[in-house]
């Protein structure tokens, strides 16, 4: 028996309900509506987390993951920009994809302002001393170059906001 499923929205959960002709037992699957690959960014000896979270939706360790393309860039980016620049320090990073990506919640209300991050090719880093040590404060305009030149990030596409480096990787 073909089945086809038109899903909602990605990045979520979703329920197939199936019941039998007579109106008798009722079968529920749960299915992820998402994107493959993405992989998680987590802390380590040149990134630090930051960002705050959401009202309903978790602390931040949920929105730091990334395809693998755009992971292998922003630690190319990261590690070009601290040996020239910052040495011993890190780079605070913000603001990439959900676990398996989809609509990025920052504001509770399922709008994206951030709708290059819905499949984890995006990422943001921090310059602002209330969301990063002041020791980790980058360089927007230099940072930004190392996204593009170093870590092969798209040139149109990246770009400085206010109080963080958009660093976006086209799939």
């Amino acid at each position: 028996m073909p089945v086809t499923v038109a899903t909602t929205r990605v990045g979520q959960i979703e329920s197939l309900h199936a019941m039998n002709d007579d109106g008798g037992t009722t079968t529920s699957y749960d299915y992820g509506v998402g994107y493959l690959g993405l992989v998680y960014i987590d802390n380590s000896d040149i990134f630090y987390q930051t960002g705050g979270s959401t009202t309903n939706h978790g602390d931040n360790t949920w929105n730091h993951y990334m395809t693998v393309n755009a992971a292998t860039g922003l630690q190319a980016a990261a590690t070009a920009y601290l040996n020239e620049y910052n040495p011993g320090q890190k780079v605070c990073i913000n603001d990439m994809a959900l676990p398996i990506g989809g609509k990025f919640d920052i504001n509770d209300n399922w709008q994206s302002p951030h709708i290059s991050h819905d499949q984890g090719t995006a990422a943001d880093v921090a310059a602002v001393a209330g969301q990063c040590p002041g020791s980790y404060i980058v360089n927007l305009n230099l940072f930004k170059s190392a996204c593009i030149n170093i870590g092969g990030a798209n040139a149109t596409r990246s770009i400085t906001e206010g109080n963080h480096v958009h660093c976006n990787w086209v799939q």
